[in-house]
């Protein structure tokens, strides 16, 4: 049972009554999908299915042999809309799922679900869980806007979960997003509903709140789902001053910020451990009595802070490796300080385990589990975390996704070699496609605007209609590339051709929600005199355009706009497209579909607007993406150690020779278990999140792109 509700005017009359009656505006956008990805948790509602069908359902999709059926409420709970779920788990076929995503009662004039299975081997043998992700459409008053979610169904036949074997799950993935301000600070902030109802207003559960306000307060570009999240129902202090939500209704993203007449315990910020910034300092006992100060007791060294336990799977799976590269640069001074977040109990067991495990660094350890002094001090939700700290300078030179699995000998390496050097600062790797992330702070009009609406009114540019139509229907003409070269180069030179053949693209738009004029572009890079390539997201047109004020862009260097001629091929499913430009002096590319595991990879791009950042890292893996098949060229993808930030979509990953071997497509979460049992039921922390993967499109599935189009153009 939830606790009794109060209608929105009481909720905002006895919010008045603690607060000062005025405040400031604040006005958030809506986004529709992809947030779950963003801010990296999430928290997962059940569905009880059952055999029997729903009264509401009109009308059937065919061919449904094994159906279950669910209910959802979604929406302002005035006006709540029940959706409909059906999923059908043939004994012999893939599973399918539909949902009335429009309300209507017929499930066959719906959007279809893309149920994709996923094979696991879980401790009693292999399982499958299926994911999709869906749109329900509310309407709020006259607006009607599309809430998107994602599902997800453990396997039924799974002996270990049987008690969830007539439940699917569900959670947001849809919010507000934007910018507020605190004395004089802006910070980005997301408003979210947890329960993925749709209801902004929220219901007031002290154990589990739903609507929560999350503000990036040490501006890393994420948001710490424990440290950087408020109940909108609750006062809350930053910096020293109790502020209120007031003003607040279910359709959600505008409210007013007040300053309460309440007083109640500061927020402290949290630490931001980005690269380039220094470590909280501590003092501690090691576990063997040996006294630890950090970083004081660590000049000329490069030492690795791990946060970690005996009880921890990922943890533990990292060993071997961890192990193997401290034996071999510990003699040139890498250094490890273990900090266990074993509790009373466990940890009776660590010295064992170290020394069975061949650890010979120090461990810290005070017995109090997530509880621990330095995981408070260093804002440790999720395990195994871990930073690497230059001894000379005492500065984060790398962070966790440097520091997994095959990325770990390397970071090493070149930190060694760069003890007390300033480190290059590294962007954020920020969850979820990269293109989508969160605005850090407000910015005057980017110059590129009105030389773009100049240009507009000079006929310089494609309009949004003529350009979605180009996208879905291209105009293929014949592609030559470039042989591929053979010559391993230098890393300047690369860096050279690299930055020779970059442009940006995507969009300059004016936008609907907030009435500003955006730049949204990323990467891109030539491969020929007239042509780039970048990929198909990144020139998908924004959901918030204002109808027909917005372009689509092509820019070399600083600011010179390449008209588009035409589109000459765009899929989808490959993450690519294919643009013909006002061009005949690019710097083109060759392809190279050459590329195996362990290769070195180079990519240059423009991480949160930062131009011009070039990195090298190794090629990591090659896989079919979830629910794509190993035939399709299309499904392929292959993960990098390069790094990539929001505004690198698209852009090129080459090889040794300066060949692209491929382009960026997003930035993905590795996620792993819950701490606690019942966190497939109940879902209230936070999912860690193991590693931070680079995925990107390979060169073999652009060429097979291109020779669809030269196929295209030659039966013309």
């Amino acid at each position: 049972m939830r606790k009794a509700v109060m209608k929105p005017l009481a909720l905002l009359l006895v919010s008045l009554l603690g607060a000062q009656a005025y405040g400031d505006d604040v006005s958030l956008e809506w986004v529709g999908e992809g947030l779950s990805d963003v801010l990296g948790y999430y928290r997962p509602v059940r569905v009880d299915l059952s055999a029997t069908k729903p009264a509401r359902v009109t009308r059937m999709p065919g061919n449904v042999s094994h159906p279950l059926y669910g209910t959802i409420s979604f929406g302002p709970r005035e006006a709540p809309v029940e959706v409909i779920i059906l999923l059908d788990e043939p004994g012999n076929g893939a599973a399918r799922l539909w949902i009335d995503s429009n309300g209507n009662g017929d499930l066959t004039d719906d959007p279809p679900i893309q149920w994709v299975a996923r094979q696991n081997n879980g401790k009693s043998g292999p399982t499958t869980t299926c994911f999709g992700s869906a749109g329900i459409s509310v309407t709020y008053g006259e607006e009607r806007r599309t809430l998107g979610i994602k599902l997800y169904r453990f396997d039924k036949n799974d002996p270990q979960r049987q008690q969830l074997k007539n439940a699917l799950f569900y959670y947001r993935d849809c919010g507000f997003r934007g910018n507020l301000s605190f004395d004089g600070k802006t910070f980005a902030a997301v408003l979210v509903d947890d329960s993925a109802r749709g209801d902004f207003l929220g219901y007031a559960d002290e154990q589990h709140p739903d609507v929560l306000l999350l503000i990036d307060l040490n501006n890393n570009g994420r948001f710490d789902s424990h440290s950087e999240s408020f109940d909108v129902h609750k006062p809350f202090n930053i910096g020293g001053t109790t502020y209120e939500i007031t003003g607040l209704t279910a359709r959600g993203g505008s409210f007013q910020l007040v300053k309460s007449s309440k007083t109640v315990a500061e927020t402290p910020v949290p630490p931001a451990m980005e690269t380039g910034t220094k470590p909280v300092a501590f003092e501690e006992t090691s576990t063997t009595g040996r006294s630890i100060r950090f970083p004081s007791n660590y000049q000329g060294k490069l030492v690795m802070i791990d946060f970690w336990a005996t009880w921890c799977g990922p943890c533990r799976a990292e060993l071997p490796n961890l192990t193997k590269v401290y034996a071999e640069f510990h003699p040139k001074g890498f250094e490890v300080i273990g900090v266990s977040l074993d509790n009373e109990q466990s940890m009776q067991q660590l010295a064992k385990f170290t020394a069975d495990n061949h650890m010979p660094w120090p461990q810290i350890c005070d017995g109090k589990g997530w509880e621990a002094k330095l995981a408070q001090l260093y804002g440790v939700h999720s395990i195994p975390a871990c930073w690497l700290i230059d001894g000379n300078s005492g500065l984060i030179v790398a962070g966790e996704s440097e520091l997994r699995g095959a990325a770990l000998r390397p970071t090493i390496e070149r930190c060694l070699a760069g003890l007390g050097k300033p480190p290059a600062v590294r962007p954020s790797a920020d969850i979820g496609r990269s293109d989508q992330a969160l605005p850090s702070k407000p910015a005057p009009e980017d110059p590129l605007v009105p030389k773009a609406r100049e240009l507009a009114k000079a006929g310089r540019f494609l309009t949004p209609a003529a350009f979605n139509l180009l996208m879905k229907s291209p105009a293929p003409a014949p592609i030559a590339v470039l042989a591929a070269a053979t010559q391993p180069l230098p890393g300047r030179e690369i860096a050279e051709r690299a930055a020779q053949a970059y442009v940006r693209a995507g969009w300059i738009y004016h936008c609907s929600k907030c009435g500003r004029w955006h730049v949204r572009v990323a990467g891109g890079y030539a491969i020929a005199k007239n042509t780039i390539v970048t990929a198909f997201h990144v020139m998908g047109i924004p959901d918030t355009i204002k109808q027909g004020e917005g372009f689509p862009v092509v820019i070399r260097g600083n600011d010179e706009f390449l008209s588009i001629v035409s589109v000459l091929a765009a899929d989808e499913t490959t993450d690519a497209i294919i643009l013909q430009v006002a061009a005949t002096d690019l710097h083109p590319l060759a392809f190279s579909a050459n590329a195996r595991i362990g290769d070195a990879a180079y990519c240059f791009s423009d991480p949160r607007s930062e131009r011009g950042y070039f990195s090298n890292g190794i090629i990591n893996r090659f896989y079919t993406k979830l629910g794509g098949s190993a035939d399709n060229p299309a499904d392929q993808r292959f993960n990098v150690s390069t790094d990539w930030a929001p505004g690198s979509s698209g852009a090129a990953i080459l090889d040794e020779c300066a060949n692209v071997i491929g382009h960026v497509a997003r930035i993905k979460p590795l996620l792993g278990d819950k701490p606690s049992d019942d966190s497939d039921d109940h879902g209230g922390s936070a999912t860690p999140t193991l590693m931070t993967l680079h995925e990107a499109v390979p060169a073999r599935s652009v060429l097979k792109l291109i020779e669809k189009t030269n196929i295209a153009t030659a039966t013309k």
